[in-house]
């Protein structure tokens, strides 16, 4: 029984890594994002925008 509770407790310890490792990625992606279109939209100078 201690072992199952052992491995159990692992995988909840390893879930919750994974989970705030992923979080923080999708945090700093969406900061990222935001950072880089709110320059976008100040930029003026038409050498920095990209022709789509």
């Amino acid at each position: 029984m201690t072992n199952e509770k052992t491995t159990a407790v692992r995988r909840v310890i390893s879930f919750i890594k994974i989970v705030w490792t992923v979080s923080i990625i999708v945090a700093a992606t969406a900061i990222g994002a935001l950072i880089g279109w709110e320059n976008r939209n100040r930029c003026s100078d038409s050498t920095f925008r990209v022709i789509v």
